[in-house]
């Protein structure tokens, strides 16, 4: 799912996949389906952070993104986790609320200055305002990061996104010219975000 013409969704941290009846919804790439379920349990259960969460991440999968917003705003406000936090900082992105976007995402850095996809969202936020340098500058520390442990298939995953934008952003403009913006980034279609795990 593009995020805007030439840049992509990136994938979400997969170690905290949930496991309930719904994720085959997800994973089979039936987003609308999977949010309906969480939908009814969020409603049953309203004071739930993770049934707010799971349902913002799959209304973002399926493009409903001003009730994302709210799901997932509901949410941090009863418990702030990173799956919720990066899923609202790219539903705020991809509404052109790139400065809000940029803001949740930074609170993330404060925490990990190393968190991959806080890194990505902001090069994609500060990209989406015009600020090519500063960008650039997050989209180089994703490349710097090491990939291993379980964090690898994300690492690995926005480390070719990030190739592709600074790609993209460093090219002659003769060549940015007369390639296309989509042919510029990488055309991985991205997984769906998975949603936090239930606790216990």
């Amino acid at each position: 799912m593009a995020l805007r013409e030439g840049i992509q969704e990136p994938a979400w941290p997969s170690g905290r996949r949930l496991r309930d009846p719904h994720t085959p919804f997800r994973d089979q790439g039936r987003p609308a389906e999977a949010a309906d379920q969480f939908r009814r349990a969020a409603a049953l259960d309203p004071g739930s952070a993770d049934a707010l969460s799971s349902l913002g991440q799959a209304l973002l999968g399926a493009g409903q993104l001003e009730e994302a917003e709210r799901a997932l705003r509901a949410a941090a406000q009863l418990q702030r986790s990173e799956g919720t936090l990066v899923a609202l900082g790219f539903t705020l992105a991809r509404r052109k609320k790139s400065q809000q976007a940029l803001d949740v995402f930074g609170q993330l850095l404060a925490e990990d200055d190393r968190a991959a996809s806080a890194l990505y969202g902001a090069g994609f936020a500060s990209e989406d305002l015009g600020r090519t340098e500063v960008a650039l500058g997050y989209y180089h520390r994703v490349l710097a990061l090491p990939a291993e442990g379980p964090q690898k298939p994300l690492i690995d995953e926005l480390r070719k996104e990030a190739q592709g934008r600074v790609a993209a952003l460093t090219a002659p403009p003769a060549a940015s010219a007369s390639a296309s913006p989509a042919a510029s980034a990488p055309r991985a279609p991205a997984p769906a975000p998975p949603a936090p795990a239930p606790r216990r």
